[in-house]
This record gives structure tokens, C-alpha cells and sequence, in this order.
């Protein structure tokens, strides 16, 4: 799940591009953990055949918000070179597991501290567009610390998923709101509010309601 619209649905994971092959450096590929599939979507496309991309919630009936963990869960978060949480109280339980679990030179990247979210913002960050293209970068670029001798190729990886996925994705943004910036909308839940704000929609229902 990488975001609404091209990127996909919130609870399905993608599959990586094609692209070049991988370095021979022989290296073991770099070991990654997403809480929620909406972000190992991305790092999974990024990865190639450079790092192993495992995502922990990835059933559609699963609400992060009270998800309880299991032993499965706390090792393979304890096993990850690089571990990507969402924040914001969203997936309280993968940090908890996580202080219980300490290791040096284990990278975490929370989304909701990397794009600055405050706190009681709206944890489906992933809905926001420039919260997406932030997060990719992101992880690109931890990619590229963790395994240096294969920088050049992840970032080949962020260019094809920038020409690619994201492109289509950032099309159809500027498709719909080329169609229809300024329309008033009504929405029940407030997931819609920060893409219905990068499409320009006049967003009507008080936030109170949503």
C-alpha cells in the first residue's frame, strides 16, 4: 500500500520493478522490517535484490491502532537492520517492541518525526503525497548508509520508482485536481482530509465530524 491511487490500496503489498541487476558484492542483502504495508510497499520496491523487505501488518481486517504483537513479530523486528513505523500513536506496539529489543546499528525510521508531523495529526500520513515522496527518500537514503558499496544501485531504484509508480501517481493528482480544484466535498472519515487538500478540493465537513 503506498498511498491512495496508483501507488495502491492501504493493506497491499507491492512488488519490486524491473530494473538493473543487482551489484556483485556479495554483501548479505540488507535485512527490513515496515510495521504496516503501506510503507514496506515502498521500501520493497526501493530494495531490488539488495535487501529483504518484510512488512508486519499486511491483512486487510487488521487495525494497527490495536494489533498485538506476537513472538514472530518481536524477532523479526529484532533481527531488522532498518525498521519503518509510522508514528503518531499509530503503531504504538512496534516501538514498545522495539525498546525492549535494543541493538546498535539497527536504523529506525519513523515517518511521522522524519516529515515533522505533530503531535494528534492525523497518522494516515500516507495519504498525503508530499509525505509519500519524503518517506521515499527517506528510505533510499538509509538504504544507501546501510550498504554503501550498493548506493548506485538504489539509487537507480529511486529513479525508476520516481519515473514509474510515483510518476503515474503523480499524474493522476494533478489530473484530478486540474478537473477538479475547488469542488466542495463532503467526507466521513479523516483519512480523505490531507489528499483531498493536495487534489485542491474546498474540503466542507468540520473536522469535529469527521
Amino acid at each position: 500500500m503506498v498511498a491512495a491511487l496508483a501507488l495502491g490500496a492501504c493493506n497491499r503489498a507491492g512488488r519490486p520493478a524491473s530494473v538493473g541487476a543487482s551489484p556483485g558484492s556479495g554483501a548479505a542483502p540488507l535485512q527490513v522490517v515496515a510495521a504496516e504495508n503501506v510503507w514496506g510497499s515502498i521500501a520493497l520496491q526501493l530494495a531490488g535484490t539488495r535487501a529483504r523487505v518484510a512488512s508486519i501488518i499486511t491483512n486487510p481486517n487488521s487495525d494497527p491502532h490495536d494489533y498485538e504483537p506476537n513472538a514472530r513479530d518481536a524477532r523479526t523486528l529484532a533481527d531488522a537492520q532498518l525498521v519503518i513505523v509510522n508514528g503518531l500513536g499509530y503503531d504504538g506496539w512496534a516501538s514498545r517492541l522495539l525498546r525492549a529489543s535494543p541493538a546498535a546499528g539497527r536504523t529506525v525510521l519513523d515517518v511521522s518525526r522524519a516529515v515533522g508531523a505533530s503531535s494528534g495529526s492525523n497518522p494516515h500520513l500516507w495519504y498525503s503525497p508530499a509525505v509519500v515522496h519524503a518517506v521515499v527518500d527517506r528510505i533510499a537514503a538509509a538504504y544507501e548508509r546501510l550498504d554503501p558499496a550498493a548506493r548506485a544501485y538504489f539509487e537507480g531504484r529511486r529513479r525508476d520508482f520516481q519515473t514509474g509508480a510515483l510518476a503515474r501517481y503523480d499524474e493522476l493528482i494533478r489530473t484530478i485536481r486540474a478537473d477538479s480544484a475547488g469542488a466542495p466535498v463532503g467526507y466521513s472519515e479523516s483519512i480523505f482530509e490531507p489528499l483531498g487538500e493536495s487534489l485542491g478540493l474546498r474540503l466542507m465537513t468540520p473536522p469535529g465530524f469527521a
